[in-house]
């Protein structure tokens, strides 16, 4: 005996999950200027800046308290 008879369905890809809606499309544009792309240089640029702000942070921190 069959009870429940519901297919439960997920989106497969992105254009399921949001469809072009005006709702859907608004929403994207809320959103996507956070995840904008950038380029492999000023990744590599920011990676390096990092890294370097570290080891002054650790040199100035290891000579003030040591």
């Amino acid at each position: 005996m069959k009870l429940n008879d519901t297919t439960r369905t997920y989106p497969r890809t992105m254009q399921e999950a949001y469809p072009n809606t005006v709702d859907a499309i608004a929403s994207r544009q809320r959103w996507e200027w956070m995840e904008g792309h950038q380029s492999d240089e000023a990744a590599q640029a920011e990676f390096w800046v990092y890294i370097a702000c570290a080891f002054a942070a650790g040199f100035l921190v290891c000579h003030l308290f040591a």
